[in-house]
């Protein structure tokens, strides 16, 4: 008889390892040959929540931090540990040829689940721009209001889930420049999922362009633009504004902000001279920089919107800036 365990019962464990960073490569190389199906190295120190805010910068090239404690804490998952005394007898051995304080483990038993439908309880319905609903593709489409148009995306996959506010930010821009002015092509610089250039193609425009250096987001926002129904208007290529010379009447830009300055000219570039270039995916202190970078090669600031700590920003061509 085949005895089944309760699946609130523990099925994998996690050993826990604290190690000096110097010695972290070698405890993962530990936990992988005594048989873990997966390691992880955690510094405690560089978290956000723990006040580091390295990555909140305007240099392009983040160095890489130091890391305060000098401890790293190793995680191994090991669906079958067989043998623990093997486990610390090699940890102990390890510590005693590196010369290193005893590397104690901890164990901690870890509920069966399953993960995928944990992960995906935690999504639902978003309200984009208020013309917009964005819904995961395992929701139903709620009734939407005459006007109203669901936006059905793969969250997770690439960026831009519909959830952060630069995101949220770029898309009301770019529907009130739809509504002022129907019928554009747009470029959307960094695409990601998709999200803005489908947004575009559902609010009126009449085809648009994607662009991004991660090769999954070809896919990504592809298959985003299949699933609402616009693939037909929507195209997409591996490289960034500089890898073309046609200018579109509408670009968008939800980058970082040293990214948008390093790139600003070619983002100027890329917008019609009759045109309009939203930006986003800046901290309201980088805002000013933003503008600064923007108009030394041309453009001209008319719109910005501030939500939280974050902005958007509308530029023209100084030549049309009474737009």
């Amino acid at each position: 008889m085949t005895v089944e365990s309760s699946p609130t019962e523990p099925s994998w464990t996690s050993v826990i390892v604290e190690a000096p960073e110097a010695s972290a490569p070698l405890v993962c190389a530990l936990l992988w040959s005594v048989g873990a199906q997966g390691v992880s190295e955690d510094h405690p120190g560089l978290h956000f929540d723990d006040d580091n805010e390295l990555y909140v910068t305007d240099e392009w090239k983040v160095p890489e931090p130091a890391n305060p404690t000098d401890v790293v804490t190793v995680t191994g998952w090991f669906e079958e540990l067989v043998d623990r005394s093997l486990l610390e007898a090699s940890l102990a051995d390890l510590a005693e040829r590196q010369g290193l304080p005893p590397l104690q483990p901890r164990y901690e038993g870890i509920v069966n689940q399953d993960w995928s439908a944990l992960w995906k309880k935690g999504w639902t319905v978003t309200r984009f721009t208020d013309r917009i609903l964005v819904v995961p593709e395992w929701l139903d489409v709620p009734a939407l209001e005459p006007g109203e148009h669901a936006l059905v995306l793969d969250p997770g996959m690439a960026f831009g889930t519909g959830t952060h506010e630069t995101t949220r930010l770029c898309a009301e821009l770019l529907q009130s420049e739809l509504e002022s002015r129907p019928n554009l092509s747009v470029f959307d610089v960094g695409t990601g999922t998709g999200i803005l250039a489908v947004a575009a193609l559902l609010l009126g425009a009449t085809d648009a362009t994607g662009c991004d250096t991660d090769p999954a987001a070809l896919v990504v926002s592809t298959e985003t633009a299949q699933r609402n129904g616009v693939a037909d208007r929507f195209e997409c290529y591996e490289g960034s504004a500089d890898s073309t010379e046609r200018r579109w009447p509408l670009v968008l830009g939800n980058l970082l902000a040293p990214l948008i300055k390093t790139i600003s000219q070619d983002l100027a570039d890329r917008t019609d001279e009759e045109g309009a270039l939203i930006v986003s995916g800046l901290l309201t202190s980088q805002a000013e920089g933003v503008r600064e970078s923007l108009e030394a090669v041309g453009m001209k600031q008319t719109d910005r919107l501030d939500r939280g700590d974050w902005s958007a920003l509308r530029f023209v061509h100084r030549s049309g800036a009474s737009r």
